[in-house]
C-alpha cells in the first residue's frame, strides 16, 4: 500500500511543477499523444489512492468521514472492508478488471454513487502521461473536496459521460452549512486557474444550487 501511495504522490508533485511553468503546462496537455487504454483505468487509480487513506489513516477528520459514507460501522466492519479493499483494489492492476474497481466501490459504500458512462465512444488515455497526470490531479481535488464536506445525507454523485463533442465529469455534493461551500472554493480554486489557460480544450465550472454543491470539467473530444 505504502508504494502505491508514494508512487501517486510523486503524480501530484509532478503537477505542482506545471505550475509554475504555465506555457509548458499548456503544451504537455495538447500535444501529447493519444493513448490506448480506457480511461476507466484513471478513476482506478484515484479509488486506489483516495481509499488507501480514507481507510487506513487515523487523522481525526478522515475518521470522522468514515462515519458518514461506513453505515454502522464497528472495528470488525472497518476490518472487512479494508481486507476486501487489499484483495479487490490494492492488488488489482489488470486494466481490464477496472470495472471490479468500480463494483468494490458501490457495495462498500452504497452512499457513494458513481455512474460511469461510455455509450457513444470511449474516451482512451496513455496511462500516467501528462494528460494522465493532470486530470487525476484535478478529479482528486474535486472528489476529496466531496467526501470532505458532504453532509453525508445525500449520496455523493459522480459521472463521466459525452455530450456535444466534450467529456464531462461531473461531481455533486450536499452540505450542511454555507462555510462548507465557501471552503470548497478555495479548494477548488488552482483548478479553476489552471483551466483558464486551456481555452476552449478544458473547462471549469462550479454552481451551488440551495445545500448542493455542484462542479464540472468538460474537455474536448478531440484530445482523446
Amino acid at each position: 500500500m505504502l508504494t502505491t501511495v508514494s508512487f501517486i504522490d510523486s503524480l501530484l508533485s509532478t503537477f505542482k511543477l506545471y505550475q509554475t511553468e504555465v506555457n509548458d503546462f499548456v503544451k504537455l496537455w495538447q500535444e501529447e499523444e493519444k493513448g490506448e487504454t480506457n480511461i476507466e483505468c484513471l478513476f482506478s487509480t484515484i479509488i486506489k489512492y483516495l481509499f488507501s487513506r480514507f481507510l487506513f489513516s487515523d487523522v481525526e477528520t478522515i475518521r470522522l468521514s468514515r462515519q458518514k459514507f461506513i453505515t454502522d460501522i464497528t472495528d470488525e466492519k472497518l476490518d472487512e472492508i479494508r481486507k476486501t479493499f487489499i484483495n479487490q483494489v490494492l492488488y488489482n492492476d489488470s486494466i481490464q478488471n477496472s470495472q471490479t474497481i468500480i463494483n468494490w466501490l458501490e457495495n462498500s459504500f452504497p452512499e457513494l454513487k458513481v455512474k460511469l458512462e461510455f455509450q457513444k465512444t470511449e474516451a482512451k488515455i496513455l496511462p500516467f502521461g501528462k494528460k494522465f497526470t493532470i486530470l487525476f490531479s484535478f478529479l482528486i481535488e474535486i472528489i476529496t473536496n466531496a467526501l470532505k464536506f458532504s453532509s453525508g445525507e445525500e449520496p455523493i454523485e459522480l459521472k463521466w459521460y459525452l455530450e456535444d463533442d466534450k467529456y464531462h465529469f461531473l461531481c455533486k455534493n450536499s452540505f450542511k452549512t454555507k462555510k462548507a461551500n465557501f471552503d470548497s472554493k478555495k479548494g477548488l480554486f488552482f483548478i479553476e486557474s489552471m483551466t483558464t489557460h486551456l481555452k476552449d480544450t478544458m473547462s471549469f465550472e462550479k454552481v451551488t444550487k440551495e445545500n448542493t454543491f455542484f462542479a464540472e470539467i468538460k474537455i474536448s473530444k478531440e484530445l482523446f
